[in-house]
Formats: structure tokens, sequence, C-alpha cells
């Protein structure tokens, strides 16, 4: 009976030991929203990225996302138009602000390079 004692008391700490370390590395949803800084607008097609784990998430109409990630984890926060940002995952719930990139183009060019003529397509 003393050797079965012994043999859950191992069992016991070694499935302990299993659960302490898969606890300590959890991953937990963080959500979050992303906005304009100016205008406070919701910006959609945000891409938010873990740095680590390189998981990905991208924001819905509303700047709402959720990313698989640990407290304390960098996301970097990217959009079309705006400054990518890096922020620590500092809780479950975030709220981030982009600035605004601006950039004008000095011309525009246009060409009909490839374009034929309707009057040469009905002659064909």
């Amino acid at each position: 009976m003393s050797k079965f004692k012994h043999l859950m008391k191992a069992i016991l700490y070694g499935l302990s030991i299993l659960l302490f370390h898969f606890s300590a590395n959890a991953q937990t949803v963080i959500k979050g929203r992303v906005v304009d800084a100016a205008s406070g607008n919701p910006l959609s097609g945000a891409t938010i990225t873990v740095v680590k784990s390189k998981v990905n998430s991208v924001s819905d109409l509303q700047g709402n996302f959720t990313i698989s990630a640990k407290i304390g984890d960098d996301l970097v926060v990217s959009n079309i138009g705006f400054k990518n940002r890096t922020v620590n995952a500092k809780g479950e719930s975030l709220q981030i602000t982009l600035e605004s990139v601006s950039s004008e183009l000095d011309e525009v060019v246009v060409t009909a390079l490839g374009i034929k003529s309707c009057y040469y397509l009905l002659l064909s």
C-alpha cells in the first residue's frame, strides 16, 4: 500500500507542475478598439500583430478587434494612411489611437496605354 501512495503522490505532483506550466503561459483574449487620433472615428481594416508570435487580427467596421495574446505582449497596429504604433497589452481591453500620415501627391499622370478604339474593335 505504501508504494501505491508514493506512486499517487508522484502522479499528482507531476500533474500539478504541468498545470502550473500551462497556466503561466496561458494566452488570453485581448479586445480593443482602434480610432483616429485626430477625429476619434473608428478605423476599420487596421492590422494588429503580436510581435513575438506573429498572430494577426483585423479591426471591424467599428474599429473593434480581438486577438489571442499574453498580458504584457507588444502589439503592432498598422493601417493605410496612418503611422504604425507599438503598444503593450497591459490589460484585456485596449483603446488604441493612430496618427494620420499627411502626404500629398504632386501630380497624377493618366495614360491610355492598352485601350483600343471602339472603331477598330468593330472592324476586327
